[in-house]
Protein backbone atom coordinates (compact mmCIF):
# COMPACT_ATOMS: atom_id res chain seq x y z
CA UNK A 1 0.00 0.00 0.00
CA UNK A 2 1.36 3.44 -0.54
CA UNK A 3 0.23 6.58 1.26
CA UNK A 4 -1.77 10.10 -0.10
CA UNK A 5 0.24 12.74 0.81
CA UNK A 6 -2.88 14.65 1.20
CA UNK A 7 -5.01 13.11 3.93
CA UNK A 8 -2.78 10.38 5.07
CA UNK A 9 -4.32 7.09 4.28
CA UNK A 10 -3.64 4.21 2.96
CA UNK A 11 -4.35 3.07 -0.51
CA UNK A 12 -4.15 -0.62 -1.68
CA UNK A 13 -2.13 -0.97 -5.29
CA UNK A 14 -2.28 -3.42 -7.88
CA UNK A 15 0.37 -4.76 -10.57
CA UNK A 16 0.08 -5.37 -14.20
CA UNK A 17 2.52 -6.71 -16.91
CA UNK A 18 3.74 -3.64 -19.40
CA UNK A 19 3.88 -4.12 -22.92
CA UNK A 20 4.82 -2.00 -25.81
CA UNK A 21 1.53 -0.14 -26.34
CA UNK A 22 1.51 0.63 -22.92
CA UNK A 23 4.17 3.29 -23.42
CA UNK A 24 1.95 5.15 -25.50
CA UNK A 25 -1.16 4.17 -23.64
CA UNK A 26 0.48 5.56 -19.94
CA UNK A 27 2.61 8.43 -21.88
CA UNK A 28 5.92 6.56 -20.48
CA UNK A 29 8.51 9.33 -22.26
CA UNK A 30 11.08 11.52 -20.95
CA UNK A 31 8.87 14.58 -22.42
CA UNK A 32 6.20 13.73 -19.72
CA UNK A 33 9.04 13.64 -17.18
CA UNK A 34 9.70 9.72 -17.27
CA UNK A 35 12.50 8.03 -17.77
CA UNK A 36 13.06 6.86 -21.65
CA UNK A 37 11.39 3.07 -20.82
CA UNK A 38 10.97 2.34 -24.83
CA UNK A 39 14.50 1.79 -24.06
CA UNK A 40 13.99 -1.06 -21.52
CA UNK A 41 11.55 -2.65 -23.77
CA UNK A 42 14.10 -3.16 -26.21
CA UNK A 43 15.93 -5.39 -23.88
CA UNK A 44 14.62 -8.71 -24.43
CA UNK A 45 15.86 -9.45 -20.98
CA UNK A 46 13.34 -7.32 -19.44
CA UNK A 47 9.43 -7.68 -17.50
CA UNK A 48 8.16 -4.46 -17.27
CA UNK A 49 5.37 -4.07 -14.56
CA UNK A 50 3.43 -1.19 -13.79
CA UNK A 51 1.74 0.22 -10.20
CA UNK A 52 -1.74 1.11 -9.79
CA UNK A 53 -4.02 2.45 -7.19
CA UNK A 54 -6.73 -0.35 -7.00
CA UNK A 55 -9.43 0.47 -9.30
CA UNK A 56 -7.98 3.31 -11.68
CA UNK A 57 -5.70 3.17 -14.67
CA UNK A 58 -3.31 5.59 -13.93
CA UNK A 59 -0.34 4.45 -13.36
CA UNK A 60 1.59 4.96 -10.23
CA UNK A 61 5.21 3.84 -10.87
CA UNK A 62 6.75 1.30 -13.24
CA UNK A 63 9.77 -1.07 -12.44
CA UNK A 64 11.75 -3.36 -15.30
CA UNK A 65 13.20 -6.66 -13.78
CA UNK A 66 15.52 -9.30 -15.11
CA UNK A 67 15.68 -13.02 -13.88
CA UNK A 68 19.47 -14.08 -13.36
CA UNK A 69 18.90 -18.20 -12.85
CA UNK A 70 22.50 -18.65 -12.74
CA UNK A 71 22.99 -15.74 -9.22
CA UNK A 72 19.27 -16.99 -8.28
CA UNK A 73 17.93 -13.24 -7.77
CA UNK A 74 15.67 -10.78 -8.96
CA UNK A 75 17.77 -7.85 -10.94
CA UNK A 76 16.35 -4.57 -11.02
CA UNK A 77 17.43 -3.13 -14.25
CA UNK A 78 15.02 0.14 -14.07
CA UNK A 79 12.29 1.49 -11.48
CA UNK A 80 10.66 4.77 -11.10
CA UNK A 81 7.52 6.37 -9.62
CA UNK A 82 5.19 8.75 -11.77
CA UNK A 83 5.90 12.39 -12.37
CA UNK A 84 3.21 13.03 -9.69
CA UNK A 85 4.59 10.84 -6.73
CA UNK A 86 8.48 12.03 -7.31
CA UNK A 87 9.53 13.36 -4.26
CA UNK A 88 11.25 16.59 -5.87
CA UNK A 89 7.46 16.99 -6.68
CA UNK A 90 5.98 19.92 -4.92
CA UNK A 91 2.46 17.90 -5.49
CA UNK A 92 3.85 14.73 -4.98
CA UNK A 93 0.55 12.71 -4.72
CA UNK A 94 1.42 9.80 -2.94
CA UNK A 95 4.58 8.20 -1.19
CA UNK A 96 6.05 5.03 -0.67
CA UNK A 97 5.97 4.15 -4.15
CA UNK A 98 9.82 3.30 -4.50
CA UNK A 99 9.58 0.85 -1.35
CA UNK A 100 6.75 -0.83 -2.97
CA UNK A 101 8.43 -1.57 -5.81
CA UNK A 102 11.37 -2.90 -4.36
CA UNK A 103 8.80 -5.02 -2.37
CA UNK A 104 6.98 -6.69 -5.79
CA UNK A 105 10.50 -7.90 -6.96
CA UNK A 106 11.36 -9.46 -3.53
CA UNK A 107 7.99 -11.31 -3.68
CA UNK A 108 8.67 -12.33 -7.39
CA UNK A 109 11.81 -13.61 -5.96
CA UNK A 110 10.24 -15.43 -3.31
CA UNK A 111 7.86 -17.11 -5.42
CA UNK A 112 10.64 -18.10 -7.94
CA UNK A 113 12.70 -19.91 -5.14
CA UNK A 114 15.32 -17.37 -4.96
CA UNK A 115 14.56 -16.64 -1.16
CA UNK A 116 13.90 -13.27 -1.65
CA UNK A 117 17.05 -12.06 -3.42
CA UNK A 118 17.16 -8.67 -5.23
CA UNK A 119 20.05 -6.44 -7.16
CA UNK A 120 20.27 -3.39 -8.59
CA UNK A 121 22.86 -1.01 -9.77
CA UNK A 122 22.28 2.35 -7.67
CA UNK A 123 22.76 6.14 -8.66
CA UNK A 124 26.00 7.63 -7.17
CA UNK A 125 25.28 9.38 -4.36
CA UNK A 126 21.68 9.79 -4.65
CA UNK A 127 20.24 6.20 -3.80
CA UNK A 128 23.15 4.72 -2.31
CA UNK A 129 22.27 6.07 1.49
CA UNK A 130 18.43 5.26 0.81
CA UNK A 131 19.02 1.55 -0.20
CA UNK A 132 21.49 0.62 2.81
CA UNK A 133 19.11 2.29 5.43
CA UNK A 134 16.26 -0.29 3.80
CA UNK A 135 19.10 -3.04 4.57
CA UNK A 136 21.12 -3.77 1.26
CA UNK A 137 24.50 -4.99 1.19
CA UNK A 138 26.66 -3.53 -1.14
CA UNK A 139 29.18 -5.45 -3.16
CA UNK A 140 31.66 -4.00 -5.84
CA UNK A 141 31.10 -5.44 -9.64
CA UNK A 142 33.38 -3.57 -12.42
CA UNK A 143 33.92 -0.46 -10.20
CA UNK A 144 29.77 0.22 -9.81
CA UNK A 145 28.44 0.00 -6.60
CA UNK A 146 25.30 -3.24 -6.71
CA UNK A 147 23.28 -3.25 -4.29
CA UNK A 148 21.79 -6.63 -3.26
CA UNK A 149 19.23 -7.06 -0.32
CA UNK A 150 19.61 -10.85 1.29
CA UNK A 151 16.88 -12.89 2.23
CA UNK A 152 16.27 -11.17 6.09
CA UNK A 153 16.17 -7.46 5.19
CA UNK A 154 13.86 -9.35 2.03
CA UNK A 155 11.61 -10.13 4.14
CA UNK A 156 11.66 -7.63 6.21
CA UNK A 157 10.95 -5.39 3.78
CA UNK A 158 7.87 -7.15 2.49
CA UNK A 159 6.16 -8.12 5.65
CA UNK A 160 6.52 -3.96 6.53
CA UNK A 161 5.48 -2.38 2.94
CA UNK A 162 3.47 -5.04 1.11
CA UNK A 163 2.42 -7.97 4.25
CA UNK A 164 -0.77 -9.37 1.99
CA UNK A 165 1.53 -9.67 -1.25
CA UNK A 166 1.10 -8.47 -4.58
CA UNK A 167 -2.30 -7.91 -5.92
CA UNK A 168 -2.49 -8.25 -9.36
CA UNK A 169 -4.94 -5.46 -11.40
CA UNK A 170 -8.41 -6.80 -12.91
CA UNK A 171 -8.30 -5.51 -16.56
Amino acid sequence: MIINIYTGETVDICYKVLGKSDVKKYNLYKKNGWFEWTKEFAKKENKLFGMFVKGKDVIQGVIAIQEHKNNQLIHIELMEAAPQNKFSNPNQTYAGIGKNLLCFAVELSFQLNYEGYIGLFAKRNQNEDYYRKLGAIQSRFNFTPYYFFPTNKSAELHNRYLPGGVQWCQS
